[in-house]
């Protein structure tokens, strides 16, 4: 089933479906989430959606993101809704599924057929279909063929049915031409800022201003109420203890799961240094760019140091870390950028490359073919994963045992040692720093924070992967702070509120000044670099109502109202308007017309399943475990 997704991932209906969630997942296993153990986890229509059935869709979800970038680690994916994802992507594939055999719409068997045997991972080394290394891999991964193949064709319906309800969208040429002359349009402005910060020297503060600002501000300066604690925590992490899985355990893992949980594709860590060059440049422009980088990469040549250069030069934000764009896959980078990366051997530094974004050049750092990880490289990983999955097994017995001695008034260092359960203490915490510190659910923080000082929880505090037991230790109530204490940043806030002011009366001043007198103060007059309507302008920020005024504003005449800053105010006119060239039109017509119309046809199927959610009878077993 996971090949089939990854086959058909371009199409819309998997996109939806089945698992483009742009986050990340570090290596654990589906235990991990605690899955809900009833047999059937939502009926739709009153067809259950089986609990086996989540599992292995929560468990492909999981390895499509850990295949992408294992960085971001189980409570996270939690906190963004993964199980919640998993079960909509699940109920809709199912109304589908149902509307797709309602209309009459088949697969037929000749089709699955051609399906199956065209999936590269049960090809044999001459790439053909081989039954035998077909059947091997559902048995590595528990299903049998009935079961996958029923998937598959479950699969295939939904995305003829996808395919039948947005066959007859598209985007004209004329409505496209439109939306790429509205995005690419760039405008350039003259401005003349009026930082706050020029005028502070010119306002004062008395004693009688701090001291009436600060009677009607003052729970500005509140602090909120915070706990000391002792705790005691039970999760898997925290019982996990890796003496416990023995070799013979992590090896027998490794063999039956290095195909579908091991496998990695070819990847390249580089960096590189960008010179930047507008996509409207002209050849001059561009020419003159090319022969910096040029230099640049002499310099490289005769011995400097790339991430030196690339700190130095580089137009990326990348530059700070000296160009690093850390691993990378197929796939990731544009085009010409990926093909120069991929042919380096590491320590190569490549010609200057263009693309979209100006010239690079890049530098090979290291490169990993496609394959298996060989079992040393995961070994770690595995020995973690099963002594995890160990341990959670054991979280409820330990709590059970935890809890009945320590509402019997046995001490938490005591119960920590005996039962080896990790103890923690906290210096004084407010409610929102104890939820995170411990992972803490919502409800849970408020009802930690209404006990008393020295009070025991009488029941654990859930946890996002298991749970708490705490004993308040010490309390501090909300306070506001003395004036005293707070003297210097009352008189800082004053001071920038009034230099605030006068920025925006000279800022008035100079606007009338200016529409009348259009090129007086040509001296303090500056200019913004080509923008979009989608991006922040240099030196002005990202302003909403000034980005709209860029591309309404009539060209050439100084504004009537100046545009408050984070800093102070601004007084703008449109310079110029930079319409995209027709050379750049033709050259991407077609990807903005596929791309539109893919982006159609999405909001089109969205919708239709909207329709059939709204339309149907959806039970969910055990909502809260979803939220």
């Amino acid at each position: 089933m996971m090949e089939f997704i990854r086959t058909y991932a371009h199409s819309w209906a998997v996109k939806i479906l089945f698992g483009i969630i742009v986050v990340v997942f570090v290596f654990f296993g589906v235990n991990s989430f605690n899955a809900p153990r009833a047999d059937v986890v939502a009926t739709v229509n009153d067809m259950p959606i089986l609990a086996k059935t989540y599992t292995r869709a929560l468990e492909i979800t999981v390895d499509n993101m850990r295949r992408s970038d294992p960085s971001v680690d189980e409570a996270a994916l939690i906190r963004m809704g993964l199980r919640r994802d998993v079960l909509m992507k699940l109920i809709a594939e199912m109304l589908m599924e149902q509307d797709a055999r309602r209309q009459g719409i088949t697969v037929a068997d000749e089709e699955l057929r051609q399906t199956i045997i065209g999936m590269s991972l049960f090809l044999n080394e001459r790439g053909q279909f081989d039954s035998q290394r077909y059947r091997a891999i559902l048995a590595r991964q528990n299903q049998s063929v009935r079961e996958f193949e029923d998937n598959v064709r479950n699969e295939m319906l939904v995305q003829k049915l996808a395919d039948a309800v947005t066959s007859a969208t598209s985007m004209t040429e004329a409505e496209t031409r439109d939306f790429f002359l509205f995005t690419r349009m760039q405008a350039v402005l003259d401005y003349v800022p009026l930082r706050a910060a020029d005028f502070l020297d010119a306002v004062e503060t008395s004693q009688e201003e701090i001291a009436a600002w600060y009677a009607q501000r003052n729970e500005t300066f509140r602090t909120a109420p915070r706990m000391e604690l002792a705790a005691l925590v039970f999760t898997p992490d925290s019982l996990a203890r890796n003496e416990t899985v023995s070799a013979e355990q992590v090896q027998a893992f490794y063999d039956s799961n290095k195909d579908r949980l091991f496998t990695q594709e070819e990847r390249v860590r580089a960096r590189h240094i960008l010179l930047r060059v507008e996509q409207n440049a002209t050849a001059a422009e561009a020419g003159a760019v090319l022969e910096q980088i040029r230099e640049i990469k002499t310099r490289l040549d005769s011995g400097e140091e790339f991430a030196a250069l690339a700190q130095e030069l580089s137009d990326d934000t990348s530059n700070i870390v000296g160009g690093d764009l850390g691993w990378f896959g197929r796939g990731q980078m544009v085009p010409a950028f990926e093909a120069a990366a991929f042919a380096l051997n590491p320590g190569e530094i490549s010609d200057p490359v263009r693309t979209d974004f100006g010239y690079h050049l890049i530098k090979s750092e290291l490169k990993e073919e496609a394959g298996v990880k060989a079992f040393d490289d995961v070994k770690a990983e595995i020995l973690q994963r099963l002594a995890r999955e160990q341990a959670a097994s054991r979280v409820a017995d330990t709590l059970d045992l935890a809890l009945e001695r320590v509402l019997a008034g046995e001490a938490f260092d005591v119960v920590s040692k005996d039962l080896d359960v990790p103890l923690q203490t906290t210096p004084l915490l407010t409610q929102a720093e104890a939820v995170a510190r411990f992972g803490l659910e919502r409800e849970a923080g408020d009802t930690l924070f209404l006990m008393a000082e020295g009070e025991v929880s009488d029941a654990p505090l859930p946890l996002e992967d298991g749970f708490l037991l705490a004993r308040v230790v010490a309390k501090a109530p909300a306070t506001i702070k003395p004036l005293a204490e707070v003297q210097d940043d009352v008189t800082a806030r004053i001071k920038a509120e009034k230099a605030m002011l006068k920025a925006k009366d000279a800022a008035d001043a100079l606007a009338k000044e200016l529409r009348e007198t259009p090129d007086a103060h040509a001296d303090r007059v500056q200019a913004t670099l080509p923008f979009s309507r989608n991006e922040a302008i240099a030196g002005l920020g990202a302003n909403e109502a000034l980005l709209h005024a860029a591309f309404d504003a009539e060209p050439g005449t100084w504004m009537d109202t100046p545009f408050a800053l984070e800093d102070g105010y601004v007084v703008v006119r449109v310079a110029r308007r930079v319409p995209p060239e027709d050379a750049q039109w033709q050259t991407e017509k077609s990807l903005w017309m596929g791309h539109l119309t893919q982006r159609k046809q999405q909001e089109l199927l969205e919708s239709y399943v909207t329709a059939l959610q709204e339309s149907a009878k959806i039970s969910i077993s055990n909502p809260s475990f979803f939220e």
